[in-house]
């Protein structure tokens, strides 16, 4: 089981790689299948020395065992470091809910991010192989991936996860293991369906190869379609989507982009879009000039003017924000519900009559021909970039101010410094309720 350094095999890493995993502290995730033993071999035959890391999800009985013990074995004979760690995989699917696969995965990962940290890795390596890739770009696209899915998997991910393997193909891994007696444990459960991979692997793909046996070529080149057009799409939006991701708010030139929008939205909002009907209903909300609010996978998205923004909603439930002296917190901001009626207002408080509010109360950055009913000014409305002059904000002031909505989605407030005529106490309030834009103690 010892490798030979002599022996160097004929699949040999690229200058590239070799250059690029020279002087790091590397450890390989490995199974003790075909796969990761491979790996394994290539590494010691270019002299690297790494850790050997494992995960045994007991989910083969003694098989598990055996995948373990062989792969302790090697890195026992070749000096090699082994870590390892044991999971009730079943256990922990069911009481997180999810699919054996995605609980195997997650847990895989979760110990690949703890070995990182506990020993210091530069990389933890995968063997990933072309089929494998091929493989994912297909899953992807029979789920409607977008250009992100179909690029595929990156030979670098995170900067800590390398695939070296990712344009080798089995058949060669297979036939170089043969030639050399790479001892490797065959996972039967591979062969069964019951998984949604195994399903594609075993019964899906091989139809599709039948008909164009060149089917793993056409779904790389696609795969390397999507990562030039990404590429091609952050060299000449990425400050839209810096933009976006620092302020939470983007404006497009419809004019000039709208040709390319469900590209741009699809790269901009990236998994956040759910189905095809959803960026159509966003595209036309923004030709149409229309003003909607989109619930997109784990947040809103308010477009109007061909401005799309981010919404983020201020949590008071119809019955909890009676409660008196109640505290409500909502990223930058705090809410304070109170009866009594203060008679020195605090700078950048705003204080609103909470019976004269339509709730849920929702915040979002400021939009070009945002108006606002400002108290002050008997119900005549006013332009927030005249607000803006009046107050002296600076660019940088406008993009990172947030307004207050209401249920119908009238702007109601500026955060820290006005309110609307249609919430101003008066005589007659209650209770008022007193947002501050900073934390307070």
């Amino acid at each position: 089981m010892i490798v030979s350094r002599v022996r160097k095999n004929h699949l040999m890493f690229t200058k590239t790689q070799l250059d690029f995993l020279q002087d790091k502290k590397l450890a390989l995730a490995c199974s003790g299948g075909l796969d990761s033993m491979f790996l394994a071999h290539m590494l010691l035959s270019h002299g690297f020395k790494f850790d050997l890391i494992h995960c045994n999800f007991q989910l083969r009985g003694e098989a598990s065992t055996l995948d373990e013990k062989l792969v302790h074995s090697f890195a026992k004979e070749n000096k090699l470091k082994f870590f390892v760690q044991r999971y009730d995989t079943k256990k922990s699917a069911k009481e997180n809910h999810t699919s054996i696969e995605i609980e195997a995965r997650n847990l895989r990962y979760k110990f690949f991010e703890e070995r990182i940290k506990q020993e210091n890795l530069d990389l933890v390596l995968l063997a990933h192989h072309r089929h494998d890739q091929a493989e994912t770009i297909f899953m992807r696209l029979i789920k409607g991936a977008g250009l992100i899915g179909l690029s595929g998997m990156k030979e670098l991910r995170d900067q800590c996860y390398f695939r070296p393997l990712l344009k080798i193909s089995k058949d060669a891994i297979l036939a170089y293991s043969k030639e050399n007696n790479i001892e490797y444990r065959e996972d039967k459960t591979n062969n069964e369906t019951i998984y949604q991979r195994n399903k594609i692997r075993n019964q899906i793909l091989p139809l599709i190869e039948e008909i164009n046996p060149s089917y793993q070529d056409a779904l790389i080149q696609l795969g390397d379609i999507s990562s030039q057009t990404l590429d091609l799409l952050h060299d000449n939006f990425s400050q839209l989507k810096s933009n976006w991701k620092n302020s939470g708010a983007i404006d497009l030139n419809f004019y000039a982009l709208k040709n390319y929008l469900p590209l741009i939205l699809a790269y901009i909002l990236e998994k956040e879009i759910q189905h095809k009907a959803q960026l159509e209903n966003i595209i036309q909300a923004l030709v149409g000039n229309e003003s909607k609010i989109f619930q997109l996978l784990s947040f809103e998205i308010e477009v109007k003017n061909f401005h799309i923004s981010r919404v983020t909603e201020i949590h008071v439930s119809s019955n909890s924000y009676l409660d008196i002296d109640e505290i409500l917190q909502a990223d930058e901001f705090k809410a304070v519900i109170s009866q009594e009626i203060l008679n020195r207002y605090k700078e950048g408080s705003l204080y609103m009559d909470i019976s004269k509010m339509l709730f849920p109360l929702k915040i979002r950055p400021i939009q070009s021909g945002d108006k606002m009913t400002v108290l002050g000014m008997n119900g005549q409305s006013k332009k927030l970039s005249d607000i803006a002059q009046e107050l002296n904000w600076t660019k940088n002031d406008k993009l990172s101010n947030k307004i207050i909505l209401d249920k119908d989605l009238e702007i109601i407030a500026i955060l820290g410094y006005r309110i609307s005529e249609k919430i101003r106490i008066d005589s007659d309030t209650k209770q008022i309720l007193i947002l501050n834009s900073h934390e307070t103690n």
